[in-house]
């Protein structure tokens, strides 16, 4: 059960990182809004003395992290709800 539960995460991981870099890659909307966040985070850093710039990197590092996280989640229950919907969907 363990090497499922592994295969399982490196899917979700692999299916992720391709769904972010096509659909997103392709998405004006996105590219305009990370051009204007990584735009702030410069403007801020330069803005802070050196332990300041350290804090706001920690920020990020952590703030990406629990984006992960909540996108992994997200998706998983997408998976279970896809396969819940196929399964009603079959027994009609």
């Amino acid at each position: 059960m363990d090497s499922l539960n592994q295969a399982l995460k490196q899917f979700i991981s692999i299916r992720m990182e391709y769904t972010a870099s096509s659909l997103l890659y392709h998405s004006n909307e996105y590219k305009q809004l990370i051009e204007e966040c990584n735009q702030r985070f410069t403007d801020l850093e330069a803005c802070l003395p050196l332990a300041g710039k350290q804090l706001l990197q920690d920020y990020d590092t952590n703030s990406m992290l629990l984006q992960g996280i909540a996108e992994t989640l997200m998706y998983k229950q997408g998976l279970k709800d896809g396969l819940r919907l196929h399964q009603m969907l079959e027994n009609e």
